[in-house]
């Protein structure tokens, strides 16, 4: 059996596949592990874990009945978690369709932060999400006007969007 040395001086016999190709990346034709294996310790880890688990959640209702403080907040962290923000409560408009609609609830929740109503925080929440909307009317509101251009020069019909003038003048 004939033997050869690889880029990093390991001598392997003429049948093995060559691993790494001396500077730490897969030799061509081994991709390396499969996508989704796991490695052996982790899938030891997870059977200890499953068997275990059902034993050890029990145990902590059972401290946490018995009085446990940690194991009460362990308990009810994990059966009622707790919200990372409450409800915000501003008078915003009751509809938000055109960007001027989302200019004006921005300007109510600036005055709203500035008088103390709200957090900046909570302030900067709720402008994230008008945002959002902001730029789904925009992007929306550009693919119809596209749309009737094409329309109008006879261009595709593929982005044909129902359309009205009236929606353009809000």
């Amino acid at each position: 059996m004939s033997t050869e040395t690889d880029d990093r001086g390991h001598e392997t016999t003429a049948g093995e596949r060559r691993l790494h190709d001396g500077r730490g990346k897969f030799a061509p034709g081994n991709p390396g592990r499969p996508k989704g294996s796991r490695h052996v310790v982790l899938k030891m880890l997870d059977e200890i874990g499953d068997e275990n688990a059902k034993a050890v959640w029990l145990k902590a209702i059972e401290l946490a009945i018995n009085g446990d403080t940690v194991a009460q907040k362990l308990v009810l962290d994990r059966v009622m978690p707790g919200r990372k923000m409450n409800p915000v409560k501003i008078d915003l408009p009751a509809k938000i369709e055109t960007t001027a609609d989302v200019v004006d609830a921005m300007m109510r929740v600036t005055t709203a932060v500035a008088r103390g109503e709200i957090s900046p925080d909570e302030g900067q929440a709720v402008k994230d999400v008008l945002e959002g909307a902001r730029r789904a009317i925009e992007t929306h509101t550009l693919a119809r006007r596209l749309a009737l251009i094409e329309q109008r020069m006879g261009g595709s019909q593929a982005l044909a969007l129902p359309y009205s003038e009236a929606e353009d003048e809000r």
